[in-house]
């Protein structure tokens, strides 16, 4: 859902701001979606394999 959110606004910028500081906003902010999503992937993993 958030993912979706991103990807729909990722043009629309501030009026007082550049287009590129939020560009890299945004995808520092993906990055970071992604990485929690990969944590939490490896923890399921991890508690499926342990018992």
């Amino acid at each position: 859902m958030l993912v979706r959110h991103f990807k729909r606004h990722r043009h629309l910028t501030r009026p007082g701001s550049s287009g590129r500081v939020e560009g890299g906003t945004t995808r520092a902010t993906n990055v970071i979606l992604v990485m929690l999503a990969a944590l939490l992937v490896a923890a399921a993993a991890f508690k499926l394999i342990s018992g």
